[in-house]
């Protein structure tokens, strides 16, 4: 077995690039339109202040090579001036990073670096800033590449079917972890709320479910499912306490944050891709710590 599994490795490293990262099946087909580059003109009015840096595929590729760990695996393609190619996208990177001046979050079109070793790395001692937030071009790149295995795969999957990979600078904002939910649409139908990061328990969830859930079936029902331009979504948005109670969402405001395939390679937080009949509409968050499904709540 172990003699088998090394010949198809070994087989599998002829094969052209374009060959080896080619994704299977329907990933492609259901990831591309999710990317925010994507989105059509009234998914980013309903989402975070952002700004689009478009890359060539050899910038993609010199970027790849330098992924701590991994840049290895960009053997093709990458030109001798690389430090070069690399100089000149920092400094793109940089002129777009200068648009938020109180910090940034960098993601691909696709996925952010949130496996990378940690928020900050590489970043000099002292400039880690919360959820990400990073003040320059330089920073920007070094988190894009610092030992990402999701920024390592997108970009392996963008070049081998020849789509030139954008990275996203995106207004940096420090968001409480009770405050972003995933939720399910389906056949333009919100079928289910989760809470993002689902192994805790949020008072601020448990005690206003409700109110929580109300505000943002509000904003589904008037602005994203018109806005959205696929039927079948997960989406991911974050909550705010508004300062006056007179607005249409109660004492919430609602904003976008991304949007994923509705495919099983989405995270269903505490839903169950292996139980569709349990999609009803309903807002589900943690009570109690315990497994994955115990201490779990429907409203």
């Amino acid at each position: 077995m172990m003699k088998a599994s090394i010949a198809a490795g070994e087989e599998w490293l002829k094969k052209p690039e374009s060959e080896r990262y080619k994704p299977k099946g329907p990933i492609w087909d259901v990831s591309w339109p999710t990317y925010i580059e994507s989105w059509p003109n009234a998914l980013h009015s309903l989402s975070v202040p952002s700004v689009r840096v478009q890359m060539t595929l050899e910038e993609a590729r010199v970027m790849g090579s330098y992924i701590i760990e991994l840049g290895e695996g960009f053997t093709e393609g990458v030109p001798e001036n690389h430090e070069t190619v690399k100089d000149l996208l920092i400094a793109r990177l940089d002129k777009a990073v200068q648009q938020f001046p109180k910090g940034i979050f960098v993601r691909l079109g696709s996925r952010s670096p949130k496996d990378a070793f940690y928020w900050g790395c590489g970043l000099g001692e002292g400039a880690q800033l919360p959820n990400g937030q990073i003040t320059s071009g330089q920073m920007a790149f070094d988190l894009l590449t610092c030992c990402s295995e999701r920024i390592y795969d997108d970009l392996h999957m963008q070049i081998a079917m020849n789509y030139p990979p954008s990275v996203w600078i995106r207004e940096g904002l420090d968001l409480p972890e009770w405050s972003e939910f995933r939720c399910f649409m389906q056949d333009r139908k919100l079928v289910g709320i989760s809470q993002y990061y689902y192994r805790g328990v949020y008072s601020e969830i448990t005690e206003d479910a409700a109110g929580i859930k109300w505000a943002i079936e509000q904003f589904f029902d008037k602005e994203l499912r018109d806005a959205s331009h696929l039927d079948s979504v997960v989406f991911d948005v974050f909550i705010k306490r508004r300062r006056s109670l007179s607005d249409s969402y109660n004492q919430y405001g609602v904003k976008l944050l991304e949007i994923n395939p509705f495919y099983n390679l989405s995270d269903p937080c505490l839903f169950d891709w292996n139980r569709p009949e349990e999609f009803k509409g309903q807002i589900r968050f943690r009570t109690e710590l315990g497994g994955h499904r115990s201490g779990v709540t429907d409203l």
